[in-house]
């Protein structure tokens, strides 16, 4: 963990190089049943990502950290949580996200409501 937060250049060429291949093993990671490893997992790409967003601005690895915030333990949903400090790609993200179906109405709403609910939340740190 600390090689990869600690050389932040190599790291992120490392990723650009492999991202692919590196997100698959953490799909892989943050789907096994073992708490220390999921939460290890979170807290290493929440690091990550701090490094860099190409991760969270794919749809199929937001739903993922979406889910994680559905988890029972306190520490797994916090490091979560983390993922979400990246808020502002997030909500780009979801201004963008599927704007060639303006008619389906209940995308529309349930977009509108996660966009509102993202801006009113504030970093722990913050509060």
């Amino acid at each position: 963990m600390e090689l990869l937060t600690r050389h932040k250049i190599l790291c992120s060429e490392f990723l650009e190089q492999n991202y692919d291949k590196v997100c698959n093993h953490y799909e892989h990671l943050l789907s096994l049943e073992n708490y220390m490893t999921r939460r290890q997992s979170l807290k290493l790409l929440g690091e990550l990502l701090l490094l860099h967003t190409r991760y969270i601005a794919n749809a199929d690895n937001l739903k993922v950290m979406m889910n994680m915030l559905k988890e029972r333990s306190r520490n797994i949903l916090l490091e979560a949580f983390h993922h979400f400090k990246v808020q502002e790609k997030l909500l780009d993200f979801l201004t963008r996200f599927h704007t060639d179906r303006s008619e389906d109405e209940q995308l529309n709403d349930e977009k509108a409501c996660l966009i509102m609910q993202i801006r009113v939340l504030k970093p722990a740190s913050d509060q």
